[in-house]
């Protein structure tokens, strides 16, 4: 099963908050992030000592990531951003 993964900055990073992914194994890729491994910004931003968490998930694709990377509203997604308006609007997208 694959997945797409947001991931929420406890602080923003310059001007990053939110990091959006896609594995087919997300509990390794977690491990793989928290370990600096494969994603540049999470490297820094754990260098950065910035705390985070997965946020939402969502089973999907590759084109999925895409089209949510593409849409520039992750916050809008990030339930701890935006609350159960979040949750509303990510189900609508998943719906798309």
């Amino acid at each position: 099963m694959s997945t797409v993964y947001l991931i929420h900055f406890e602080q923003p990073y310059q001007h990053a908050k939110h990091y959006l992914g896609f594995t087919t194994n997300l509990a390794e890729r977690i491990a793989d992030h928290r370990a600096g491994v494969g994603s540049r910004l999470l490297q820094v931003v754990n260098d950065a000592g910035i705390k985070w968490e997965v946020a939402r998930t969502w089973t999907g694709d590759r084109k999925f990531e895409r089209q949510l990377k593409n849409r520039k509203e992750a916050p809008a997604l990030c339930p701890v951003c935006a609350g159960e308006a979040a949750y509303k609007r990510a189900r609508k997208a998943g719906n798309q």
